[in-house]
Parts: C-alpha cells; structure tokens; sequence
C-alpha cells in the first residue's frame, strides 16, 4: 500500500482500515496469549 498520496478519499480509507486494525489487534491481544497462540 502507499503510504502517501494526493488522493483524498484513498488516503481517508487507509487511515480508517489501519485504526480498525488497531481496534482488532487490542480486542484480540489478550486471548491469543491465554489460548496459547503465542507465550509470553
């Protein structure tokens, strides 16, 4: 993905994809450290 351009509305939506994607990384943080995905 670009990380800059001129395009108003491209850059509007990367700007929300990356939040949502940290909203996800937050809400799902915990669960995969006590499921056992990954040790700490």
């Amino acid at each position: 993905m670009n990380v800059k351009s001129a395009d108003e509305d491209y850059t509007a939506l990367l700007k929300a994809l990356r939040d949502a994607l940290k909203a996800l990384a937050k809400k799902i943080g915990p669960k995969v450290y006590a499921y056992g995905f990954l040790k700490e």
